[in-house]
């Protein structure tokens, strides 16, 4: 029997079903996080099948309806989870345009960019009213260098945008629709995370804290180097998890030092494919779930224990054929680690590619 091999660009869980994007293909998955059971539920319409990464976030709203923002995508999903209807928003805001990440706070859903160059658009889920917002003024007005990518947290309704590879921060709040450029003594950030607590720096292979109400970062002594590090909070347990953005070995944070975890690893990303990377995480029940971005296994951490859940589709035969045909590439790299299936999953897309 044929076994899709879901990828993962954003989900949202409700009542311990995750919903979400795929990062290779035109599709909506459900899963269940405790059993692993997954099911294919349709096309995001609007949408062209072979499209990728075409959301950034997912958030539930209104009790029952899943709100899937734009990445690479042309228009914002409401997906109902009683009714099982998969609607879409409409909004003009140029053919060039993506979004790294998004915020939902009450009926505004926040739609962040992935480029300096272009403006912050909000979008009132009730009315469907549409406003942008130049949060990179200031940043421009400095050094106009656009297509420098940017990473965002969130709290409250703050948001903070880490200029890659650069030592720029801005603060956005979303109440009052400011922004405020910050120099931070940094030379390379990478990512930025904020909490009510702490904050903290990511840079190209280094890890800062800021405890709230002290002045400075602390360097964190890590274990091994980690390049490119990124960092998963699991709030309720009060645990830091890090790991290089490109997979590999996972650590944990005990006092000042993070501890590498023995025989625990995310897989691999190729990382000659621009946008899959690490650095997401969904907070769920009482702990998080860290979902790579192309077909390999989730890792749901709860009350300090790690669980692979190897999600598989399980009417992957409902997906249209056309749609995984997206899966091959024209060149000779057809089959290569870290793809959306493993390897004995394209056996019979092979099988069908030489009966038609």
């Amino acid at each position: 029997m044929f076994q899709l091999k879901p990828a993962f660009t954003a989900g949202a869980v409700h009542n311990g079903i995750i919903y979400f994007s795929d990062s290779f293909i035109n599709a909506l998955y459900a899963a269940d996080i405790a059993s692993g059971n997954c099911r294919y539920l349709g096309m995001f319409p609007g949408e062209q099948a072979e499209t990728r990464l075409i959301h950034s976030k997912a958030f539930v709203y209104s009790k029952n309806i899943i709100v899937f923002a734009p990445g690479k995508g042309k228009y914002i999903h409401l997906y109902d989870v009683t009714r099982g209807e998969l609607n879409r928003i409409e909004f003009d805001c140029g053919d060039d345009s993506s979004f790294s990440s998004a915020v939902l706070s009450g009926d505004e859903l926040w739609l962040l960019p992935s480029d300096i160059a272009c403006p912050v658009i909000s979008c009132n889920i009730a009315t469907g009213m549409i406003e942008s917002y130049d949060l990179f003024e200031g940043v421009r007005r400095n050094n106009n260098n656009s297509g420098v990518g940017v990473r965002y947290t969130c709290m409250g309704e703050k948001v903070f945008a880490a200029i890659i590879y650069t030592s720029v921060m801005v603060e956005f709040n979303l109440g009052k629709k400011t922004s405020t450029v910050y120099d931070l003594p940094f030379v390379k950030i990478y990512q930025i995370y904020f909490s009510d607590k702490e904050r903290w720096i990511c840079t190209d292979n280094e890890i800062y804290r800021c405890l709230n109400g002290e002045d400075g970062y602390t360097k964190m002594d890590t274990e091994e180097q980690i390049v490119t590090p990124v960092l998963f909070w699991d709030e309720r347990q009060g645990d830091m998890y890090a790991a290089s953005s490109l997979g590999g070995c996972m650590y944990v944070l005990r006092e000042d030092k993070f501890v590498k975890i023995s025989d625990i690893r995310l897989e691999k990303c190729p990382t000659y494919t621009p946008g899959y990377f690490y650095g997401g995480f969904i907070t769920e029940g009482e702990g998080i779930l860290i979902c790579p971005p192309y077909g390999k296994d989730a890792m749901s951490i709860r009350n300090g224990k790690i669980k692979w859940l190897p999600f598989h589709v399980e009417n992957g035969e409902a997906v249209l054929f056309d749609e995984k045909k997206a899966f091959f590439p024209e060149d000779d790299n057809m089959l290569y680690e870290g793809g959306p299936v493993r390897i004995s999953d394209y056996i019979p897309l092979f099988r069908r590619c030489h009966e038609t």
